[in-house]
């Protein structure tokens, strides 16, 4: 690089290294350079070249483009995008953006004053004489020496440096496309030898030739010109900003650096690249040890009977209490077990009761604390990339919307082979629309080998999604591992389930309006001789205590808590009924558990729970009420309390049910996914 850049900060800005430099100070420069270049102080003229979206995306996606960026003498910053991701992630962000058709006007204005020469090269026939025109009638003192269109063989490229040498030229601006202009400029460098700056410009001579209008100041200034060019030009530019739009911002988020450490650390990989695959393997074997936060899985090998495993990563949104925790975690042990190297990870901590999990598979959070606001939502989509490139898992599992949104995209915009699998564990239509939405498209990708829906009923809620997305589905029923099958044996050989031992429902799950509690509580108020408890908790606890003091039920009505998985399965077992009024569900873990249990089973009518308590044969093993119908509840749990032939019926239906489903088959669905 020469002296003059040198006197200016070098940041990373999506991976690119770019310089943080303003509209005037490059033009300085430019005269600086032009100056030495006459007076035969600069051997070769300086590449300068601009990065904005397209560029930042086809510099991870081409390796032979990104080497051309990386040959450079100068990169600016042209576009909002790179000036915003700076002022959110770095201490000293890009002073400004350096548009070329602003900039070119900054240049013009230098060049007039100190008697600089251009030569305009690029555009269709006639475009590049108009903006000369245009610049011409605005600066009277600016020559431009040459003018040539764009449209020209490889073989003439000889020719046409000699003749802009023969102009003594000091600025050639070469406006031919992203990656032709780079090519040409780095190509032909030698050739050029006397100028001062080959400055490439993309469109800037159609702009300023009149074919195009710029967009208001006010879309420009808050990063919307693209959306603007779009519109304007929706075939040309359309498809072209829909694959780099998305990209560039990834990287933006996850590769925007000023600070010495992490700038070096970009850098090099970016020069890893470059290199062939031979040299990389070998260098990469040197790499320093990755973050503590990446290393701290406890988890086996990964190699069974002589095979390398997997590297397998069981993602959720966050660590909250549930059952897509419950069902994660029981698969990270078994795959550990099966000699898998696993990782147990969320997002962001619970705000909550975490899912308590063994010691052998951690909880891992990519970021702190859950985000709230929009720079603290760029974090997280920044530290998840990182995550994924830190750790190169063969497979994800996700759960939750927006772990199932992010991981797809970090993972496919990251480059890397990972394989992710996405799971839903209700119906689509209680995620929030616009994340569904993104899950549609997210899950389409390629990178995604597989949907899990946990029942047959979440999988044609996602019906109106792509077909390529439905072509994914696969339903595969949540189970028990065989540590919670053991403890419910147990529980089971201490009391039979032939009749009531008393009048207890229990209920189980958080205390969320899901849950559909209060439709509980006011079956209560139809039970004078029943009790409930309810194991879980949540913020809806103290808007139920107070419904059931209005109801004057409260001393009958027990909230027991958050409790450990054996510690509310025993609560579970000393019921007489299990209630189920949820307003939607996946399948039910609690559902399962009281099933294998064998507690009769009352649940709302909902189609997803009318799913989880009909067998394999089409047997209909425990009893639906309506899902706002108190009484019908209350009906039917005094229905099978008072008949003790209803309630063997019922019993025995609902261990037939829990039986049914086995750990087995599903950890070998999940296995296979992951193969």
């Amino acid at each position: 690089m020469a002296d003059g850049p040198e006197r200016f900060k070098t940041m990373i800005v999506g991976g690119v290294p770019t310089t943080r430099i303003s509209r005037s100070e490059l033009a300085n420069l430019m005269v600086d350079d032009c100056l030495k270049a006459r007076s035969g102080a600069l051997a070769l003229p300086q590449v300068v070249i601009s990065s904005n979206g397209a560029v930042i995306a086809d510099f991870h996606l081409y390796p032979e483009f990104r080497k051309l960026v990386l040959q450079a003498d100068i990169v600016d910053a042209d576009g909002m995008p790179l000036v915003m991701a700076t002022r959110l992630l770095c201490e000293e962000p890009l002073v400004e953006r350096v548009a070329t058709t602003d900039f070119i006007k900054d240049a013009c204005a230098a060049a007039a004053k100190e008697g600089l020469r251009f030569f305009f090269l690029g555009a269709e026939p006639g475009v590049a004489e108009m903006a000369a025109a245009y610049f011409r009638g605005l600066y009277p003192n600016l020559e431009i020496v040459g003018i040539r269109h764009g449209y020209f063989a490889p073989e003439d490229e000889e020719k046409i440096c000699a003749e802009v040498r023969a102009t003594r030229t000091d600025v050639l601006w070469i406006g031919l496309g992203s990656p032709l202009q780079e090519s040409f400029a780095l190509r032909n460098r030698h050739r050029l030898a006397g100028l001062a700056w080959l400055r490439t410009c993309g469109g800037m001579f159609d702009h300023y030739s009149g074919k195009f209008r710029r967009a208001p100041l006010w879309m420009q200034l808050n990063g919307l010109e693209w959306l603007y060019r779009t519109f304007n030009e929706p075939v040309r530019l359309g498809r072209r900003y829909l694959s780099t739009n998305l990209p560039a911002l990834f990287y933006l988020l996850t590769q925007t650096s000023d600070g010495p450490q992490a700038t070096a650390k970009i850098m090099a990989r970016q020069s890893l690249r470059a290199l062939n695959s031979e040299t990389r393997e070998g260098l990469e074997k040197m790499e320093a040890p990755k973050p503590a936060m990446m290393t701290s899985r406890l988890t086996t090998s990964g190699v069974r009977n002589g095979q390398p495993r997997p590297r397998v990563a069981f993602l959720l949104t966050h660590s909250n209490a549930g059952g897509a925790q419950e069902i994660w975690a029981n698969l990270a042990e078994s795959f550990v077990e099966r000699g898998y190297e696993v990782t147990l990870a969320a997002l962001y901590p619970s705000d909550d009761s975490l899912r308590d999990v063994p010691m052998a598979t951690p909880w891992i959070h990519v970021a702190k604390r859950r985000p709230k606001s929009p720079a603290g939502l760029f974090s997280l989509v920044r530290d998840l990339g990182r995550f994924f490139r830190e750790n190169r898992f063969d497979v994800v599992f996700t759960a939750l919307p927006a772990a199932n949104v992010l991981a797809p995209i970090a993972a496919r915009l990251a480059g890397l082979s990972t394989r992710v699998v996405t799971s839903h564990h209700s119906p689509a239509e209680t995620h929030h629309p616009l994340l569904n939405q993104i899950d549609g498209l997210a899950s389409s990708l390629k990178t995604v080998n597989a949907v899990i829906s946990v029942s047959s009923t979440v999988a044609l809620s996602h019906a109106h999604k792509p077909a390529r997305y439905q072509s994914k589905l696969r339903t595969i029923k949540n189970a028990l591992p065989p540590r919670i099958e053991q403890t419910v044996a147990e529980l089971n050989a201490l009391r039979p389930r032939d009749r009531a031992r008393g009048r207890l429902v229990v209920a189980i799950g958080r205390l969320a309006e899901q849950k559909n509690y209060p439709v509980l509580i006011r079956a209560l108020a139809h039970m004078p001789d029943v009790n409930v408890h309810i194991i879980g908790a949540g913020h809806d606890e103290a808007a139920l205590k107070a419904l059931a003091v209005n109801l004057g039920v409260s001393d009958r009505l027990t909230f027991l808590g958050f409790r450990p998985r054996p510690e509310a399965l025993a609560l579970l077992a000393e019921g007489d009924v299990f209630a189920q009024p949820s307003l939607f569900e996946g399948h039910s873990l609690g559902l399962i558990e009281a099933a294998r249990i064998g507690l009769p089973l009352v649940v709302s009518d909902a189609p997803v729970q009318i799913e989880g308590i009909t067998a394999a044969d089409g047997e209909v093993c425990g009893i639906v009420v309506g899902v706002s119908d108190d009484k019908a509840l209350a009906s039917a749990i005094c229905n099978l309390l008072d008949n003790p032939e209803t309630y063997r019926d019922y019993a025995a239906r609902a261990a037939r049910l829990g039986e049914s489903v086995t750990w087995d088959a599903l950890l070998a669905s999940y296995e296979a996914l992951a193969a």
